[in-house]
């Protein structure tokens, strides 16, 4: 995969316009600086799209004081091979990403948006990786739906993820999903978990947090045959840090499934 870099407005007119595309060929950009909704919508009408496997908006917060307009928009894109999307600082309307939008997608990394994301939608049937870092959603009541249509979701880690009291369980579906980190949740209160081939599990000063329950069936629901599973579920490791998780609801820390817990800090990833 060829790398693409483009510090300034110039720099990245110039990758549009002076980088071929091919049957064969696959790049990975990075813009070093906020972006407009305009520039967004031009690059995803571009024909770099067609061989963009990697996209990465990241730059210093100071910037955003010299650029107006900045918010893109993700409902209104359409990048049709992208692998990964990872933004830093870059200000978004709503944490929306569909198949519609973004049908290849594996990793999604959001980290500290200067603004409050409207909402949280996700349809991504290959997403492997979600990272949300530094963010306070407007509306997530769609935080355990959106998780849930995502099948193949391996990894979820959050750091000061806040909104999520909006409700008093998120309930997860996750057939893939491996590994499972929360820290700084500071509104969250209940999660509900069908994750048949959960690993490991990780709450951190998730100080509102009253229920975490490990589900024994699949609810019923309209399930396609990717949330199927045949065999014994796998053992999960518990770890937990200024969490009162004894003392939650749920079965989280007697289900047969649990195996060992730790209130190890150093279990926990550093963000």
């Amino acid at each position: 995969m060829s790398e693409l870099l483009a510090a300034t407005p110039q720099q990245l007119e110039d990758v549009l316009n002076n980088t071929s595309v091919g049957p064969t060929t696959s790049y990975s950009l990075t813009i070093n600086y906020p972006i407009s909704n305009t520039t967004f919508l031009m690059l995803s009408t571009s024909e770099l799209r067609d061989a963009l496997h990697s996209l990465v908006i990241s730059f210093d917060s100071d910037q955003l004081r010299q650029c107006k307009n900045s918010v893109i928009d993700t409902s209104r894109v359409f990048f049709p091979v992208l692998r990964k999307f990872h933004v830093v600082s870059q200000p978004i309307q709503s944490i929306t990403f569909l198949s519609s939008n973004f049908p290849k997608l594996e990793e999604l990394s959001i980290e500290q948006p200067s603004n409050h994301p409207q909402k949280l939608d996700l349809d991504l049937p290959h997403l492997k990786l979600l990272h949300m870092d530094h963010i306070y959603v407007t509306d997530a009541r769609k935080f355990g739906s959106s998780i849930s249509r995502c099948p193949k979701l391996k990894c979820f880690s959050s750091y000061k993820l806040w909104g999520l009291g909006c409700l008093r369980e998120h309930v997860i579906i996750a057939p893939s999903l491996v590994d499972w980190e929360m820290q700084r949740a500071d509104d969250l209160l209940g999660l509900s978990f069908w994750a048949p081939s959960l690993v490991g599990i990780r709450f951190k000063s998730c100080r509102e947090l009253q229920l975490v329950h490990m589900l024994e069936k699949l609810p019923p629901g309209d399930w396609g045959p990717e949330y199927q599973c045949s065999g014994e579920p796998s053992t999960y490791h518990v770890s937990f840090y200024c969490v009162d998780l004894p003392g939650c609801h749920g079965n989280l820390l007697s289900s047969k499934r649990c195996g060992d817990i730790s209130d190890d800090m150093d279990d926990f990833q550093t963000f």
